[in-house]
């Protein structure tokens, strides 16, 4: 009993060591709590099974010795570090699924932006290695729109693992968290503790695009996005989890890329 309330106590010490520590570089108060609130959640489970292995040995010993009395009060002991540890990855679980995922700005301004559809897709590697030319498959997929303050939030949970976010809003350039549009290459700026999405307003991206990338998809810039908006998405995110993402990207830009198209016609 004395040893789990030491690693309790222990616990409360390290995360609010580590929350001071953090809020030093870390402005914003739920990432840093969040963070600080994992580190001694890793140690606690590192430290379970050293709990149980030395509380069943315990329960052993006292069996054998038909001492019921005190193998009864070593099950307390380890019901209570179960119950200690469930209840603190519990509180971290909740945390996490309070957060928002993401805040969405305008590049330009910096201002919050209300109405953006994002899309969560989790995945897990297939046949062989994505090194081998093994593809990945979708687990899982989930949507919300950004609220007034440009806030996003999606469920996520403790074990569930990094979503791939893609993020549209009319008039903006297509976002992803994995790659940037339309050049495929890998994104640097957003990460755990970087989860601030800046929009680029579509028009002045397109002038850029036309003189940078003339040979990308005949040079046109919503077919460019449309493209990579293909790179993107999971066709199983619409059958399967029946998203809206694809509907609502589709039918704000079919228009524009059909207009681009007769133009260059």
């Amino acid at each position: 009993m004395k040893i789990a309330i030491k690693e309790i106590l222990y616990f409360i010490a390290v995360f609010i060591g580590t929350y001071a520590l953090i809020r030093l570089y870390i402005k914003d108060f739920g990432i840093a709590m969040l963070l600080a609130y994992g580190f001694p959640v890793i140690y606690l489970l590192i430290r379970l099974p050293f709990w149980f292995s030395n509380a069943l040995k315990q329960l052993i010993a006292e069996i054998k010795k038909s001492t019921f009395p005190n193998a009864k009060k070593v099950m307390i002991k380890i019901g209570i570090s179960i119950a200690a540890v469930g209840l603190i990855l519990a509180g971290y679980d909740y945390m996490l699924s309070k957060e928002p995922m993401a805040i969405v700005i305008d590049a330009e301004t910096g201002k919050p932006l209300e109405g953006a559809i994002a899309l969560a897709q989790w995945f897990s590697a297939g046949e062989g290695t994505l090194f081998e030319g093994g593809v990945e498959n979708l687990d899982k997929a989930a949507e919300a729109y950004s609220d007034k303050d440009g806030k996003i939030y999606i469920k996520r949970h403790m074990f569930s693992g990094t979503p791939r976010l893609t993020v549209y809003k009319p008039g903006y350039v297509l976002w992803d968290s994995r790659r940037l549009c339309p050049t495929m290459e890998p994104r640097t700026d957003f990460n755990e503790t970087h989860r601030t999405i800046k929009l680029l307003k579509f028009d002045a991206e397109a002038a850029r695009w036309i003189k940078e990338y003339p040979n990308r998809a005949g040079g046109l810039p919503r077919s460019m996005q449309n493209l990579f908006f293909d790179s993107c998405y999971d066709s199983a995110a619409g059958s399967e989890y029946h998203m809206k993402f694809m509907r609502f990207f589709y039918s704000c830009e079919k228009p524009f890329i059909d207009a681009e198209r007769l133009r260059r016609e």
